[in-house]
């Protein structure tokens, strides 16, 4: 075995005893007193209750990736007031508009959604 196909395997084998599970993901997002986790939920808590109902059905959906027809049947609405939310969790930075009526979560904030209680 080369030293090349040896450093792959030791990568390989690292990068796999060290995936941690979803809901330590965040934590290990932290240096001293800078973490990622605080900064979703100040994000989360400024957002009104139905907001933030939103932002954990659309988190907890298949994919990061959603249209607003999508949006429409998730939440069980119209589509205006569907863009609407969508683009209040953009104003509130916990969705990237990608192009004209879609978006993505990005996926950190999917794993703090998936950590919140269930919608």
């Amino acid at each position: 075995m080369n030293s090349a196909s040896a450093s792959r395997g030791d990568i390989a084998s690292s990068s796999t005893s060290r995936a941690p599970a979803r809901s330590g993901r965040l934590a290990e997002l932290e240096a001293g007193d800078l973490a990622v986790r605080p900064v979703f939920e100040r994000c989360y808590t400024a957002l009104e209750g139905e907001q933030a109902r939103v932002f954990r059905v659309l988190s907890a959906s298949a994919g990061p990736f959603v249209s607003v027809p999508a949006a429409t049947g998730l939440l069980g609405c119209g589509p205006q007031r569907a863009e609407d939310a969508l683009e209040d969790l953009v104003d509130a930075g916990l969705l990237i508009p990608m192009r004209p009526a879609h978006y993505q979560v990005h996926v950190l904030a999917r794993l703090f959604a998936l950590s919140l209680p269930a919608p």
